[in-house]
């Protein structure tokens, strides 16, 4: 694959149709976007090879990840969490987002392997890809509390 810019517009549908559809079928949270500039504690990250090689990143702020992680195991807000559940939900979350842009993309840009999720948990998180590239972002809400998706796309080798 040439060593040119692959059409923002195609990158960012294909990552907000992933989170939309992942939220919608698994997590049953709505999700819509939003501007916010909260930081991380949660981030769930999965790398990608192939013509192109980059990570995809879900982020959480705030009580999201507790917020995901109830409804996706429909929880009521009285029953205890522990964080091992909440970081398997966002994880989750992240490679169901992967493998939707995976799929959205891959007549575009040719089939790419990913990686299993990492997620890492802590106080106001900034993930950096740290190489030069594509860098896609979107802010939004679910269930009322701050999320961000990011594909970060390298070309070349």
């Amino acid at each position: 694959m040439a060593e040119t810019a692959i059409d923002n517009t195609l990158l960012e549908k294909g990552l907000w149709e992933s989170a939309q559809e992942a939220f919608s079928t698994m997590v049953n949270l709505p999700i819509q976007r939003a501007d916010h500039s909260d930081l991380a504690n949660r981030v769930g990250s999965i790398t990608f090879t192939g013509p192109v090689k980059g990570v995809i990143y879900v982020e959480c702020a705030g009580q999201a990840g507790e917020k995901i992680t109830r409804s996706m195991l429909m929880m009521d807000e009285s029953e205890p969490l522990e964080s091992s559940a909440v970081q398997d939900a966002i994880g989750e979350v992240t490679n169901l987002v992967a493998g939707g842009f995976k799929a959205r993309i891959i007549d575009s840009i040719g089939t790419i392997d990913i990686s299993v999720p990492t997620v890492i948990s802590g106080k106001a998180i900034l993930p950096s890809p740290g190489l030069k590239g594509q860098v896609i972002k979107i802010t939004a809400s679910a269930g009322e509390q701050p999320v961000r998706l990011a594909a970060v796309i390298h070309l070349g080798n």
